[in-house]
This record gives C-alpha cells, structure tokens and sequence, in this order.
C-alpha cells in the first residue's frame, strides 16, 4: 500500500504542477490578449485622429476650390469683356479705315479736277 500511496502522491503532484502551469499559461495568455486589446485601442484612436485630420485637410482643399473657381469665373468675366472690347476695337478701326480711304479717294478726285482745270 505505500507503492500506491507513494504513486498517488506522484500523480497528484504531477496534477498540481501541471494545473499550476496550465493556471500560468491562462494568466499570460489573458495578460497578452490585454495587451493585443490595447493596441488595438491604440490604433483605433490613431485612425480616428487621422480620419479627423484628412476631413479637415479635405474640407480646406474643398474651399481653396471653391475660391479658384470664384476666382476663374471673374477670369471668364474679365476676358469676355476684353474681348468685347477687342471686337469693339476693331469695328472702329474697320471705320476709322473705310473713312481714310473714302477720304483718299476724295482728295484724288479733288486733285484730279484741279488739274483737269488747270489744262
């Protein structure tokens, strides 16, 4: 009987070491899902500042845009009446043109007449 209670007494240590162990094992496997839980906070809280940051980053590109184009539209504005202004322009110098010769020919004419009164 003392070979089984010394055999018993083995398996029960045995039994406890490896509870023991298994008990440890829990812990850091505990402790490091702790931890992976912790960096995922971590990283959660980082996307969320970043996603933060690029809707402010966004929101300034979307107001730049929008002064260009402001700023394009009164570009439009300004060569359209440059244009208009060129068109304008040109109409008086076609005029201004028509008449000078008008008035060339004119003097021509007067010219021819004084010489044809002169012979």
């Amino acid at each position: 009987m003392t070979t089984n209670d010394r055999d018993f007494d083995q398996l029960f240590s045995l039994v406890t070491e490896m509870r023991k162990v298994m008990i440890d094992m829990k812990n850091d496997m505990e402790t490091r899902f702790d931890q992976v839980e912790s960096r995922f906070s971590e990283m959660d809280k980082r996307f969320d500042d970043m996603k933060s940051n690029m809707e402010t980053r966004f929101l300034k590109v979307d107001k730049r845009f929008d002064e260009m184009k402001e700023e394009h539209v009164v570009m439009n504005r300004r060569i359209g009446n440059l244009e208009t202004a060129q068109l304008e322009t040109n109409a008086r110098l076609s005029k201004v043109e028509d008449s000078q010769m008008k008035t060339a020919a004119a003097l021509t004419a007067i010219a021819d007449t004084n010489k044809e009164r002169k012979k």
